[in-house]
């Protein structure tokens, strides 16, 4: 079962539906979040705190509706993001896939590399007993 079934028709839609799905979890949630990281500013797709726990966990979201699977140096650019923000998980979430290198950069991380309906299979259970 998903909670939705597609992941909309650009990214801003995707964006969009893993922000709601989160925040029907039990998240705080911010879409588009600006972040002082290490190195400078950027832009979070999805910003999400848990408060169900102690200390309060962050997850950092980077959404791609790309046609194609997503390359290993977008994954080295978002690894960067979570290593200078201090984060606790970094969810990549691609409506298509990812290139193999992609699976390397994360080794050893606090990142997971989540297509469409694996996103939804994490919240899934969370997302029911509250939704």
């Amino acid at each position: 079962m998903l909670i939705e079934r597609d992941p909309g028709t650009d990214w801003r839609d995707l964006q969009q539906r893993v922000a709601a799905i989160l925040q029907e979890s039990g998240f705080i949630v911010e879409i588009a979040r600006s972040l002082k990281t290490a190195r400078g500013t950027v832009e979070i797709d999805v910003y999400a705190t848990d408060p169900k726990t102690t200390p309060t966990a962050i997850y950092l979201c980077e959404c791609k509706r790309w046609a194609s699977n997503v390359p290993q140096a977008e994954v080295q650019t978002f690894r960067t993001i979570m290593e200078d923000s201090g984060a606790h998980f970094g969810l990549f979430i691609s409506a298509r896939g990812f290139q193999k290198g992609a699976y390397d950069v994360i080794q050893h991380t606090n990142i997971q590399l989540l297509k469409w309906t694996q996103f939804q299979e994490i919240f899934l259970e969370r997302w029911r007993k509250r939704y």
